[in-house]
């Protein structure tokens, strides 16, 4: 009789144990879908391509675009900024011979145009400062106040065998800036690029 009622404990309790993991993939699956909702993967076509052409991580890429313009092609800043990436019409300008490309500003609504020339950029900032955080950082403060702070050992974790790597931003702005594209393209790495 003992070795009867302990199978049938033994039973319930895998029985249980099968529902709350059962539950819990049911409640991850609908956390995942949430999530995926509020970090979607548009123009997957262009981010796809520009990715792979300028070396740029998709995360990245969408990262920067959903913090730039959360998707909206149509956006115009008030500094000029255009789409989905917000290029600056002088940003194209600069880029166009490189890209051999007979754009004008207009075209920067495109949403593949756009991608084209945000990754594009995000490619040639990354071969100035060498990491993520760094290229976060200098969209807000400038290539050029990044390479202040990669010269400065306050900053930055200077080696002889690599680049400097920026360690601390002290730009409240830039570090705000650099935590959300962080956070953010983390978000997009976890939810679809992760194997």
């Amino acid at each position: 009789m003992n070795v009867k009622k302990s199978l049938i404990r033994t039973a319930v309790i895998l029985g249980i144990a099968l529902l709350a993991v059962m539950f819990g993939l049911i409640v991850q699956s609908v956390t995942d879908k949430a999530e995926r909702s509020k970090y979607p993967l548009k123009y997957e076509e262009f981010v796809n391509k520009y990715s792979y052409d300028y070396g740029v991580p998709k995360n990245v890429v969408y990262a920067y675009i959903k913090c730039s313009s959360n998707f909206d092609s149509s956006l115009l800043s008030d500094s000029g900024d255009i789409g989905l990436m917000q290029v600056s019409p002088k940003l194209l300008e600069t880029y166009k011979e490189e890209l051999h490309d007979p754009y004008d500003a207009g075209m920067l609504y495109d949403p593949e145009t756009n991608i084209k020339y945000g990754t594009y950029h995000l490619s040639k900032i990354y071969l100035k400062v060498g990491t993520w955080r760094a290229v976060y950082a200098a969209l807000s403060a400038g290539v050029d106040k990044v390479a202040e702070w990669l010269a400065n050992p306050d900053y930055s974790e200077i080696s002889d065998l690599a680049k400097p790597k920026l360690i601390t931003i002290p730009d409240e702005d830039a570090a705000r800036y650099a935590s959300r594209l962080e956070e953010t393209a983390e978000k997009y790495k976890t939810l679809y690029f992760e194997d």
